[in-house]
């Protein structure tokens, strides 16, 4: 079985502004989704060391990938494991 993991990666995203309301360094995911869809296949494992309000963590498992969240913030981390719930 070959795994054909790396496809182009384009340099211009369209994006749409993120709601900043839960934490204040939050991204939409269409920025997360354009990096992982490309470099990562299905099932692979997705760390985000900085895991904020979890918003790497929706895209890897949108996409199908396992994610690993890592966040020194109490509070950061019970929002986005709420977040993460729902997926």
């Amino acid at each position: 079985m070959t795994l054909v993991m790396y496809s182009d990666i384009e340099d211009l995203i369209e994006s749409q502004p993120a709601d900043k309301t839960m934490h204040e360094w939050q991204q939409s995911t269409i920025e997360a989704t354009h990096i992982i869809k490309p470099l990562m296949v299905e099932g692979q494992i997705i760390l985000d060391p900085f895991m904020g309000y979890g918003t790497n963590g929706i895209a890897a498992l949108e996409l199908n990938r396992k994610f690993i969240g890592i966040e020194i913030d109490k509070e950061h981390y019970s929002r986005a494991s709420q977040r993460l719930s729902n997926y």
